[in-house]
């Protein structure tokens, strides 16, 4: 079946007023692209943190919430279970394949995702269940909100490589979208990309198959 072309324009504008730089996604249309992870690699040599953040994903009304998280290399994610039913929560993906066995309550299980990689999140008792995790090398990073925004803090000046993962075009791999120079105060580059895939927006459905792994 025919997968029409998405045109993403990416956008980092750093503010005078707070240094902290924003990414816009848009696409061919000019709609926002929501849901879409977007990360910067310092090619300045710049020493990246130390001690990565780590993250929760809950299973509420069979569905991890949020289904799409981004973490730096070495972090790590708690998983609990906000259901009343019993979920058992795996993945495939290598090397950051894992398994909680059937669990609910109180548990609160972590497992430390030290590889970077995309990683499918499954439930061996709900299949419909379906999350992704992306584990980057680098601490500049973020998912855009409904409007195509995203937040990426104070980043330090210097060279960026600037790629973009979302379901919407390119599931299997992130998309490099090019390089792009910060040096602080008001700034604002734009980058163009076009990728199969499917409408913006859409999320659910798109899962990955584990026979592509």
């Amino acid at each position: 079946m025919f997968r029409p072309s998405i045109s993403i324009a990416l956008t980092i504008a750093a503010f005078a007023a707070d240094a902290d730089s924003i990414v816009r996604l848009t696409d061919s249309s000019g709609n926002a692209v929501p849901d879409a992870v977007v990360y910067l690699e310092n090619l300045s040599g710049m020493p990246a943190a130390e001690d990565p953040l780590g993250a929760v994903i809950d299973q509420r009304n069979e569905q991890f919430v949020p289904q799409i998280t981004v973490v730096q290399a070495g972090a790590a994610i708690a998983f609990p279970n906000s259901d009343e039913v019993g979920h058992h929560v795996y993945s495939f993906a290598q090397p950051n394949s894992f398994e909680l066995p059937l669990y609910k309550g109180e548990i609160r299980p972590e497992i430390r995702f030290r590889h970077p990689g995309i990683v499918t999140l499954g439930c061996n008792i709900h299949d419909s269940m379906l999350g992704y995790v992306l584990v980057v090398d680098t601490p500049y990073f973020g998912v855009s909100d409904a409007d195509g925004r995203v937040e990426l803090g104070d980043l330090p000046p210097g060279s960026y490589a600037v790629s973009a993962w979302t379901l919407a075009a390119n599931p299997l791999e992130p998309e490099r979208l090019g390089q792009v120079e910060v040096a602080g105060g008001s700034q604002e580059f734009a980058l163009r990309v076009k990728t199969r895939g499917l409408a913006t927006g859409t999320t659910h459905g798109t899962a990955l198959s584990w026979d592509e792994y």
